[in-house]
């Protein structure tokens, strides 16, 4: 790999970091709007199934994408547990 090719690479690297920053975002308004319409009916805030559906169907994803199950269940731990702190 030539230092034209790594640096080609790293601006790729970047560029995919900011979409992943602007789509977290788009998430965090969504859920925001979700908490807020649960809030306003008195509705449970937690769904524990739809929880559990959401990282088996994500788990199953990340298998099809040869993506570490690990990384993507610490990862939606962690989004997941700061939109229950919003």
């Amino acid at each position: 790999m030539t230092d034209k090719e790594l640096e080609s690479w790293r601006l790729k690297m970047d560029e995919l970091d900011n979409q992943l920053l602007m789509i977290l975002s788009q998430r965090v308004e969504i859920s925001n709007k979700i908490m807020s319409w649960k809030k306003g009916r008195n509705a449970p805030l937690l769904d524990s199934s739809r929880e559990a559906e959401l990282l088996d169907r994500l788990e199953k994803k990340a298998l099809e994408l040869q993506l570490s199950t690990q990384l993507i269940r610490e990862i939606y731990a962690l989004i997941l547990r700061d939109s229950k702190e919003q």
